[in-house]
């Protein structure tokens, strides 16, 4: 009985530890509930969030620049 328990408790923390080492950021590619909750308490979900947000709004001042210059070129063309 005590050689099934130690098999069973080295079960759960060989997957405890798989679980973690394929932890993900990104919400849409976690698998694992584990994972999910590990991501949750850490701040990776909002930490991917600000990160994304800020690439986003990089992404906006450059697009405006480049509508910016794109506007000048025309009106040095005409």
């Amino acid at each position: 009985m005590g050689l099934i328990k130690q098999g069973i408790g080295m079960g759960l923390a060989l997957g405890i530890l798989v679980s973690c080492a394929t932890t993900t950021d990104d919400p849409s590619q976690e698998t694992s509930l584990w994972g999910a909750m590990v991501n949750t308490t850490t701040g990776k979900y909002d930490e991917r969030t600000k990160r994304l947000e800020d690439e986003l709004e990089q992404s906006k001042l450059e697009r405006e620049q480049a509508e910016k210059e794109r506007q000048r070129l025309k009106a040095e063309k005409q």
